[in-house]
This record gives structure tokens, C-alpha cells and sequence, in this order.
């Protein structure tokens, strides 16, 4: 396929027919040939879709058109195929969950915009009183983020609310100038006006996130490493500076690679994955399954506290133990080492359904 273009958007205004939108959106992009992820709630939209330059612009197009969302803003990149495998328009309570009762949450009391330029500005320039937060989930943070940034330890953004309330005392966040960050600008919505509502007066945030960002400074400006996207590109942006975050990129596309060929294995023979259908996540791909030993052994494994995160071979090695940073389950689960996970794979295995050779192969 030629070259295409991805669209990131989201928009807070009520929709008071969800099942309408989502069919109305279904219709128009299956009829352009739009593939990815678009999630609907009566508090508003939130999309990233990607096809062929001239459909997205159709979709922009017709979007703009709706009285319903006059005034959305667009955010495109380019791509050299779509990176994205199949359509999801979802129905969902939020367009991204906090996890907290919204009622608490006064979205018109978010933090201050501010322009690509602005941002670099305050960054620049920053004093004792500044203090910027990325607050998006940590396996993203750990392939790019802005000097001097402090990472939330977020394994999924919903973990912001407790979170939020430890890193208000510890920084002294009430007395301070808080800038925070995210990939589009969506989790900033949310995390300013939670901020905002822990008693942070002082909270600015990136109009458009990083992809905005990058967009404007091509070069990375005083953004490290690269950009974490919810496709098949993994990360996008300038040629990597630093060694550090290079390696953790390699980590995260092999780890994705895996999780890809692992639902192909699913798709060809379903049968295969027994017994286990809760949701394991990385980066937002959602699979019901449990991972083929053989498949997971060779580079990565869940952590064995919380059965969500996926960790890769580099920091099972580092640190002996595969377990994610931050996970809650650590005060009620005792961690345990990879020579035991792998023992306990191997002992469930004599209940796994037979193979014939053709089909291990394929796994």
C-alpha cells in the first residue's frame, strides 16, 4: 500500500446517541477503508485511525461536518502502511478511564494550554519551583521523555488517582509551577483537573502532547528518545540521542513482535491457548488468552504480581525476577524468580492439549 496517514483525536462534548455514532462511525470508515481504534462514551470521543492519505482526509472531512464535533482537533502523521491491523469502535463508561467517580472531577477546571513553543519555553527556563510530570504508564516513559522530566509510576493511567496523591506530598506540589505531558493530550485533561482538584493550583499542560511536540520541533527539541504509539510502529520521532532509550525501544518493539505473532497463533488455532481467558495488556493491545509457554519463554513473561505487565528478558536479567516497577500486588504477592516461573509453565503444561509437530512450529 502507498504511503498513509495516521489521525489522532479526541473531544469532550456530550453524545447523547452512542450507538448511533458508533455506527455512524463503523459505516464511514469501513466504507474509506479506515482501520483502528475508536472509543465512544456520552462524555465524548476519542480516536487513532490510519488509511490511505486521501480517505483520511474524506474522514477529517465529514468528521468536521457533524455539528456534534465542530472544533475537533486533528492530529496527523505519516506512516508508510497503516499500523493498524483490524477496525474497533468500542462503547465505553469514559474515553479514558481514571478509575475515580467523575463527578469529583471538574473537566472545565484543567490545567493552563500552552503551544509546542510555550511548553519549550517553560522548560527552558525552568526554576526550583518547576516541575515537570510525564503521566503516562512507565514502559512508555522509559523510551522517551522530556529533560528532566519526572516519570508518574503508572502501570496504566487509571493508577493516576493514587498515584497523584503520593506525588502531590512528596514533590510539594501545591507550592510549585507543574507542567505536565502525555502522548495527545487526551490523559492531560484528566490528570491536570485532577491535580487541580488535590488542591495544584499551578498546573500547565502540552496542547496535543508530544505528538504535537515533535511536530513542531523535527529535531526532538528537549524531548528524549522517542514517542510511544498505541500501533504496530511502536514509537515514532528524530533519531535516538541516547543509548538508554534506544535499548528500551528495542525492548518494547520485541516485546510488541511477540505479543503480534502470538495473536496470529491465536487466530490459526485457538485451541492451542487452555483454560486461562483473563486480559493481559501491553500498551494497549487486549488479548484473552493466556501465552503459549513456548512463545513467552524465549523473551518475555507477565509479572507475577499483578499477571498484566509484560517484562522483557533485559530486565528479568537485571534484576532476577520478572516483575513490573510499582506493582500494587507486591504487598500481597511475594515475587519469585524466572527459574520458578518457568518450572511452574512447565509443571501446567501435562495439561495441555497435543500439538502435531506443524502447529509447534508455528507457535
Amino acid at each position: 500500500m502507498k504511503e498513509a496517514k495516521v489521525l489522532l483525536y479526541y473531544l469532550y462534548r456530550e453524545i447523547v446517541n452512542v450507538e448511533e455514532e458508533k455506527d455512524w462511525q463503523l459505516r464511514t470508515c469501513e466504507e474509506l477503508e479506515i482501520l483502528g481504534r475508536i472509543r465512544i462514551a456520552r462524555e465524548g470521543i476519542n480516536g487513532t485511525v490510519g488509511g490511505a492519505v486521501d480517505r483520511i482526509l474524506e474522514y477529517e472531512k465529514r468528521m468536521t461536518e457533524k455539528e456534534l464535533f465542530r472544533g475537533i482537533d486533528f492530529k496527523s502523521s505519516m506512516a508508510e502502511s497503516v499500523p493498524f491491523s483490524n477496525l474497533s469502535v468500542q462503547i465505553r463508561p469514559e474515553i479514558v478511564t481514571l478509575g475515580v467517580d467523575r463527578s469529583k472531577i471538574d473537566l472545565s477546571g484543567t490545567g493552563l494550554h500552552l503551544t509546542p513553543e510555550e511548553f519549550h519555553e517553560e522548560i527552558l527556563h525552568a526554576d526550583d519551583r518547576t516541575v515537570v510530570i510525564d503521566i503516562r504508564n512507565e514502559y512508555e516513559s522509559k523510551i522517551g521523555k522530556f529533560e528532566g522530566a519526572v516519570g508518574a509510576p503508572l502501570r496504566q493511567f487509571s493508577d493516576l488517582p493514587r498515584v497523584a496523591t503520593t506525588l502531590v506530598d512528596k514533590l510539594h506540589l501545591k507550592d510549585k509551577k507543574v507542567l505536565v505531558y502525555c502522548t495527545g493530550g487526551v490523559r492531560c485533561e484528566l490528570g491536570s483537573a485532577l491535580l487541580r482538584s488535590y488542591g495544584v493550583d499551578e498546573v500547565l499542560q502540552l496542547s496535543g502532547g508530544i505528538h504535537n511536540y515533535l511536530e513542531t520541533f523535527r529535531n526532538g527539541g528537549l524531548f528524549l528518545g522517542k514517542n510511544f504509539v498505541f500501533d504496530e510502529r511502536v514509537a515514532v520521532g528524530p533519531p535516538d540521542k541516547e543509548p538508554q532509550y534506544q535499548q528500551a525501544l528495542e525492548d518494547a518493539i520485541a516485546v510488541k513482535s511477540l505479543l503480534m505473532t502470538t495473536l496470529q497463533v491465536v487466530d490459526a488455532d485457538p485451541v492451542a491457548f487452555w483454560s486461562y481467558s483473563n486480559k493481559l495488556s501491553f500498551g494497549g493491545a487486549m488479548i484473552k488468552v493466556r501465552l503459549v509457554q513456548r512463545v513467552f519463554l524465549t523473551l518475555s513473561s507477565l509479572c507475577l504480581a499483578c499477571l498484566q505487565v509484560l517484562v522483557c528478558d533485559n530486565c528479568a536479567e537485571a534484576s532476577g525476577e520478572f516483575q513490573c516497577a510499582n506493582c500494587p500486588a507486591l504487598v500481597s504477592k511475594p515475587r519469585k524468580t524466572r527459574r520458578k516461573r518457568k518450572e511452574k509453565w512447565s509443571a501446567a503444561s501435562v495439561d495441555a492439549p497435543e500439538h502435531s509437530a506443524e502447529q509447534v512450529a508455528s507457535f
